[in-house]
């Protein structure tokens, strides 16, 4: 009788002051999102507690945040990161003024808009495009004094990341991520062969009778591609110590352009030579850029693992530009 006779107080107080419609706010599991609280407007879901609440007032119920507990979605590697760009500056035209750097103490690329370099857009891609090989628009900056020089002069190991798609018509040394001065052929560059039908590694500059490796690639049916040039020289198999992977994929080596092959020498370390320029597709004179388009380019200052590999693959062929 105790029991109820305070029930029913309960119920009477609650009528008296409108409560008998709000219900107890409860605390969701985790990963879920919040409950609304009846009779007022809802707060949303806090993140992974998920707590809900009641503002009183409308009766509107509150939007959720807390998910639904599955694994957090992919994002690219971060480790050893030296530039990041992400090409998106716009998706046609050619207003903006560099590239932007997304690494840390950015390092952006003034772009020269020669022979028709235009910002595109390709099924949600954005990127830069060139209409032939051979043109001359390029972004670039000097090497010296910059992270790159701190970095990767004397360094054994490093990774060249790209996204890129490359046209059966390009005939020359269409460069996608090269360092080099001039007319020689790079320093540190991966670029196309001067048939269009193979990945080429120079890093022998002046040095031009041989190339750090080459895999043939018949670009065009490719279409958009993530490509990765991956250097460790401390490698004891001579063929493990330059790699090259399209898609996630390593590919074979080869030799379609005849030009001989100088693997690297154990522990041999990158030379970035003197007044050296970096520059995104193409050399810092110019006419050698490929036809296609550069969607997304990174250097990094290790070489990435297989399973880094493997992750920014997936993360890169859904989505090129900034997260």
């Amino acid at each position: 009788l105790a029991l109820l006779a305070a029930g029913i107080q309960t119920n009477a107080c609650n009528a008296l002051w409108g409560l008998d419609e709000l219900e107890y706010v409860r605390t969701a599991a985790p990963g879920a999102g919040g409950e609304a609280g009846i009779g007022g407007t809802a707060s949303g879901g806090s993140s992974a507690a998920g707590t809900g609440g009641g503002n009183g007032g409308t009766g509107q119920a509150g939007g959720a945040m807390g998910g639904d507990g599955g694994s957090a979605a992919a994002v690219i590697s971060e480790r050893g990161a030296l530039v990041r760009y992400y090409v998106d500056e716009a998706a046609s035209g050619s207003v903006p003024t560099e590239l932007i750097d997304a690494a840390p103490s950015p390092l952006n690329l003034p772009i020269t808009y020669i022979d028709d370099l235009a910002f595109v857009e390709r099924d949600g891609h954005r990127g830069l495009q060139w209409n032939d090989s051979g043109a001359d628009g390029r972004a670039m900056v000097e090497v010296v004094g910059t992270k790159l020089e701190s970095s990767l002069q004397g360094a054994t190991e490093s990774t060249v990341e790209s996204v890129v798609a490359i046209s059966d018509n390009t005939n020359h040394w269409g460069r996608i991520v090269h360092i080099g001065l001039g007319g020689d052929f790079g320093h540190y560059s991966l670029h196309t062969s001067n048939l269009g039908t193979s990945a080429m590694f120079w890093w022998k500059s002046p040095d031009t009778t041989s190339s750090g490796g080459e895999w043939p690639i018949s670009f065009g049916p490719l279409g958009r591609i993530v490509i990765h040039l991956v250097l460790d020289t401390s490698l004891a198999s001579a063929d493990d110590r330059v790699q090259l992977y399209v898609d996630g994929v390593r590919k074979p080596a080869g030799n379609p352009s005849g030009y001989p092959i100088l693997q690297p020498s154990q522990n041999e370390t990158i030379n970035l030579g003197n007044g050296s320029w970096f520059v995104l597709g193409n050399m810092d004179g110019g006419n050698q850029s490929f036809e296609g388009v550069l969607f997304y380019a990174a250097v990094y200052g290790v070489a990435l693992t297989a399973s880094e590999l493997a992750n920014n693959t997936a993360v890169l062929l859904a989505n090129d530009d900034t997260p």
